[in-house]
Formats: structure tokens, C-alpha cells, sequence
């Protein structure tokens, strides 16, 4: 009857445990200026790239709310650092890019010349990422530095996106096809954009419509996945 009874108790204590685990998970985390990502992304032949997301805080321009957000990314020798305007809707209004020069090259919208994730970074929760949708995984991620994050695991077409309420911008781990494409490797807050507000509001968007195919030479590009 112990044997049994320290059974139940230890079953009990699991599920508790599990409980505890779930309700950690309430959306990603609203972010603050200075919160920054750190992902290592792998590509389809195993070449791996760093890239930082870094939140450069909420602004008003031009009458319109705007989330800034920065990448600054290295593949071998090549880093490259883009700064997205995102709207209330988390859609791109404004893609900024530093030349290596130091030179701002600007676009309305997004640019496919940008970081190619599988998707814009996020300032609120996603509907796909919902802490109320059914069949959510709970687990926990340690990084490469050590620290230990609870997440929630959502199946997605190819695989599966792990995400946290702990981290900047939500994202932890993606798997497609039983592959790793992106893992976290750290995370943390008081970083600072590398590209000015002033500057950044001062560059004006370059139009390509009057040169199909054309792209302008010199600035810095993140591998595209």
C-alpha cells in the first residue's frame, strides 16, 4: 500500500509540475527598449549565421505608433545591420540598412535584400502562438549560456516552433523536417541600436521600380534561408 500510495504522490507531483510548467506560458513577453535575441540559423547545407534582434522602443511618427526592431547579423566575413518600422500590426512600414561605409540605404515596406526569416520579428503574440490553443507542449530550453527558459512547444506545417514568455520577441527554437533552423543562444536587456532614430528618420526611401532588376551594390545582407 506505500509502494502504491509514494506512486500516486509521485504522479501527483508530476502533473503539479507540468501545471506549473503551462501556466509560465501567457503570450510573449511585452518588450521594453533595449531587450535583445541572440539566434544562431542554420541553412539547408549546415552553414550556420548569427543574428541579434534588438527592441528599439515604441515611437510616434508622423502620427503613426511604430515598433523599432534591429538586426545585426554575421555570416563569415560579412555582418550587416537593418533596422525594421513595424506598424501596430507588426508589418514593416520602413526597412533601413547600413552600408558598411556607414551610408543608410532605406525602403518603404519591407526588402527582400533583409534578413529572410520565415517571418517578421514580433512585438505582441501571434494568433498562431496563442497560450490558448489546443495541444500545446510545455518543456523547458537551457542556451548555449547557461540559462534556462520554460516554453511552450506549437506543431507548425513542417515541424514545430518553441517559444517563451521569458525571451525577447517570443521565439526559443524552429524545426522543419526534423532539422533545427534556429535556436536561441542568449538573451538579455540595455543594448542599444546601432542606427539613430534621427539618421533613420532622415533617410528617404530608394525606389527600384525605374530599374527592374536592378540592386545597389555594397550593402551589407544577411544570408537569406
Amino acid at each position: 500500500m506505500k509502494r502504491i500510495g509514494y506512486i500516486i504522490t509521485a504522479f501527483l507531483l508530476l502533473i503539479s509540475g507540468m501545471k506549473a510548467i503551462a501556466s509560465t506560458y501567457t503570450g510573449f513577453k511585452p518588450l521594453k527598449k533595449g531587450d535583445w535575441s541572440k539566434y544562431t540559423i542554420i541553412s539547408e547545407d549546415g552553414k550556420r549565421a548569427a543574428l541579434t534582434y534588438i527592441y528599439g522602443g515604441k515611437e510616434k511618427i508622423n502620427g503613426k505608433t511604430i515598433n523599432i526592431v534591429e538586426f545585426s547579423g554575421k555570416y563569415g566575413n560579412t555582418a550587416g545591420i537593418i533596422q525594421l518600422w513595424l506598424d501596430e500590426k507588426d508589418q514593416p512600414v520602413k526597412t533601413i540598412m547600413k552600408t558598411p561605409d556607414g551610408q543608410l540605404i532605406c525602403f518603404a515596406g519591407s526588402s527582400t535584400m533583409g534578413p529572410q526569416m520565415q517571418e517578421n520579428p514580433h512585438t505582441k503574440t501571434p494568433e498562431e502562438f496563442k497560450p490558448t490553443k489546443p495541444k500545446i507542449r510545455f518543456g523547458t530550453y537551457k542556451t548555449p549560456t547557461g540559462k534556462k527558459v520554460p516554453v511552450a512547444i506549437f506543431k507548425t506545417k513542417n515541424g514545430e516552433t518553441w517559444v517563451s514568455s521569458n525571451v525577447p520577441f517570443g521565439i526559443v527554437k524552429q524545426v522543419e523536417n526534423g532539422k533545427v533552423t534556429m535556436f536561441l543562444e542568449d538573451f538579455g536587456t540595455g543594448r542599444k541600436t546601432k542606427i539613430p532614430l534621427n539618421e533613420a528618420k532622415n533617410c528617404q526611401p530608394f525606389n527600384f521600380q525605374g530599374f527592374p532588376g536592378m540592386v545597389p551594390q555594397n550593402i551589407p545582407t544577411i544570408p537569406q534561408y
